[in-house]
């Protein structure tokens, strides 16, 4: 996104503007964490699977409601993912109420 489009949809939540020159800032400031973040090992977890034990990942569906409020929406185990894992757990949500998903961050 770009800083312009930051500043539109950053108002209407936060009710302030903020400069471009800030959103810029900011974003430069969160780039390195966020590089660091990306190259971190992966959680996984021992499951005993048809008797034997083996790693997998845990992922977690986090809603983030309008007022800001946090609320885990639901939780799989998986051995790997791809866009199949993703439309079931999309279409889990939708079939318990999830109505709509404005950003969606999907890491693997």
């Amino acid at each position: 996104m770009s800083t312009r489009e930051i500043q539109g949809p950053f108002e209407e939540i936060y009710g302030t503007e903020v400069s471009l020159m800030l959103i810029s800032n900011i974003i430069d400031r969160v780039l390195e964490d966020l590089k660091a973040w990306k190259s971190r090992p992966l959680v996984q977890v021992k499951m005993r699977d048809n008797g034997v034990v083996r790693n997998r990942a845990v992922y977690v569906a986090i809603g983030i409601r309008m007022d800001g409020s946090k609320e885990v929406l639901g939780f799989r185990v998986a051995s790997q993912e791809g866009s199949k894992f993703w439309l079931q757990v999309l279409t889990e949500m939708q079939n318990r109420g999830v109505k709509d998903v404005f950003i969606a961050c999907l890491a693997g």
